[in-house]
């Protein structure tokens, strides 16, 4: 429930920050289904849609398809819907957005011709229920593509910087309470046994690396703005001016290499048995 809520209060400010730093490797998901390109009246499933990013670029890349964008957040379908609008002129009626949880679809069996996801089974509780109903939507020989992050332990300096600045305040953390999510792959070959113990056939995991470029200015706003905007917004307003100033001296002390976010991730394809 609290992971819902800071998605549905959140949902403009993730298209404005977050969105960006992953939509180039979201779309590149769309390569893995390149056989929709000419198939006549296909059904596409994007799993998690959030603001729709996935969802927009399919329904650009592939004019013959119908996509159903389906998302546990109210507030992320409602960007989506607005953002959808906005760049594809009423959507021709071909975009479908359903609010409904990832385990459990409301569609019926062997409905859609393909699914694909964007960083969102690191988010579910488990996964397996999610496979079980991603395969059970999939019509015989349906492929499932999807891209999420693998464990990184590498330290991002802007970051490591923001952390230094809470210590120096001694401003305390609190986290909230901790939601049971599955978590990032441990590896590839971790991903793809997953898949496989699911039940789906012809799965092959590629390694890459999501890289975004920020800016001392662009990371402090999504740093005060975003991700940490709760923490931010609890402060004093004089603690709170503290914060900003030191930490935007800490960034620009920084060599500009160091604000490229680069993160290991995982692209899987995989098919439902026929």
């Amino acid at each position: 429930m609290a992971m819902r809520n800071r998605y549905d209060s959140g949902a403009r400010l993730y298209a404005r920050f977050w969105a960006p730093v992953l939509h180039r490797s979201a779309e590149a998901v769309l390569d893995r289904v390149v056989a929709l390109d000419s198939a006549p009246n296909v059904r596409l499933l994007d799993l998690g849609t959030g603001t729709g990013v996935l969802a927009r670029a399919a329904a650009r890349r592939f004019p013959q398809a119908n996509i159903v964008g389906v998302d546990f957040s109210r507030g992320m379908l409602a960007v989506a819907r607005a953002l959808a609008d906005e760049e594809l002129g009423g959507q021709d009626g071909r975009l479908d957005w359903v609010e409904a949880d990832a385990a459990s679809l409301p569609l019926t069996d062997a409905s859609v011709d393909a699914v694909v996801s964007s960083f969102v089974l690191q988010l579910v509780p488990q996964r397996q229920p999610v496979y079980r109903e991603v395969r059970r939507v999939l019509r015989p020989g349906g492929r499932f593509a999807f891209v999420t992050w693998c464990v990184d332990k590498s330290e991002f300096a802007p970051s490591e910087a923001f952390e230094d600045v809470l210590d120096e305040l001694d401003i305390p953390v609190d986290e909230g309470p901790e939601e049971k999510v599955a978590g990032d792959f441990v590896s590839p070959h971790a991903a793809a046994a997953s898949l496989r113990r699911a039940g789906f056939r012809a799965v092959r995991a590629e390694p890459a690396t999501l890289e975004y470029a920020f800016t001392p200015a662009s990371y402090l706003e999504y740093k005060l703005r975003y991700d940490d905007r709760t923490l931010v917004e609890g402060l004093r307003p004089s603690v709170r001016r503290r914060l900003e100033g030191l930490f935007r001296e800490k960034l620009a002390a920084l060599p500009s290499d160091d604000f490229l976010l680069r993160a290991p991730i995982v692209y899987v394809t995989a098919e439902r048995p026929g």
